[in-house]
């Protein structure tokens, strides 16, 4: 294995920055670290004091820094290509200058990368009842009824404080209830899976169509083992949306994209129980209406709507 690692780190902005990660675990990497001004203001407003010295002291624009960690055999002209290829697509999609996304590299010694950016991560207070807490650090709940998610920020497909994945986790507190069977679809992290199993989730079927995140997904699990054994309710598999699910579930999970989101609403209705609970997030705030006009075509009824930054979430109930 080689002991130098190559640092790359693609500078975007807010609106494209979940999907340079996606990207980036599409062609291979491990996981990525997501650094986002607007996740400190979120943190600031919601008084955690040093938040605002640290957005002074790590960031000098609104740029977000998607960075992973690639070992230096690893690092070909093949993959570099494969890179520059998929960046072009995002700029594409989302109609913006190549230049909104740039890429730059550091050659790192191995004892180096594991520790620089520890030192960043602090607790997050997603909800009253949620708090993401990296699994370095030794933490005092606030209250009883407070629920814990130990992560290691190093692995994750981000660190929880994304305004999509907030909004995810604030639908599974409110909507999900003791014994629910849960279908988490592109998982990623598994940060949600595991929210499901913290909230009493009888089980949780996690899907993601990446083959690294299972590994991922699994790992994270095993972190949060000695609570309520969430690491046994939880079922990972790799899978297109979801394809390998064939049971009737109480509550559906989803943060992903709104072009993936619109083709998978026939499945979303036919794999859930009459009154289950069909949480949506991943869209941009234009896109409601598109998302909101599918699905209650397709016989959902909307039953809360949710905004933070620049993206919504929706929750529908499947009522025959």
């Amino acid at each position: 294995m080689s002991e130098w690692w190559i640092k790359m780190t693609v500078a975007t902005n807010h609106l494209m920055s979940d999907t340079v990660s996606e990207v980036l675990q599409e062609i291979g990497v491990g996981g990525v670290e997501i650094s986002d001004p607007k996740d400190l203001d979120f943190l600031k407003d919601h008084h955690h004091d040093w938040a605002d010295a640290s957005r002074k002291e790590l960031f000098n624009s609104d740029e977000v820094l998607v960075s992973t960690y690639i070992a230096e055999d690893d690092f070909t002209a093949a993959f570099k290509e494969k890179l520059v290829n998929k960046l072009n697509l995002v700029t594409q999609f989302f109609n913006a200058p190549a230049s909104d996304i740039e890429v730059s590299y550091t050659k790192l010694k191995d004892e180096d990368w594991v520790n620089e950016w520890k030192a960043y991560y602090q607790p997050v207070r997603i909800s009253h009842f949620l708090t993401i807490v990296p699994e370095w650090i030794d933490y005092n709940k606030e209250s009883v009824e407070e629920k814990l998610i130990y992560l290691d920020p190093g692995v994750l497909f981000g660190t929880g404080t994304h305004a999509t994945t907030r909004l995810a986790l604030l639908g599974l507190e409110i909507y999900l209830r003791a014994g629910d069977i849960v279908v988490d679809v592109g998982a990623g992290s598994g940060i949600l899976s595991i929210a499901a199993a913290l909230f009493n989730a009888k089980k949780v079927y996690s899907y993601d169509i990446d083959p690294n995140a299972e590994h991922v997904i699994l790992q994270n699990a095993r972190k949060n083992q000695n609570h309520d054994r969430i690491h046994d309710r939880i079922h990972v598999e790799t899978a297109n949306l979801l394809s390998h699910y064939h049971g009737k579930a109480s509550v559906i999970v989803a943060n992903i994209l709104t072009p993936i989101l619109m083709t998978m609403v026939e499945d979303a209705y036919n794999k859930l129980i009459n009154n289950g609970i069909l949480i949506l997030s991943g869209i941009l705030k234009k896109q409601r209406k598109d998302i909101e006009d599918r699905y209650v075509n397709a016989g959902f009824t909307l039953v809360d709507y949710r905004e933070d930054q620049d993206w919504c979430s929706l929750v529908f109930k499947k009522v025959i």
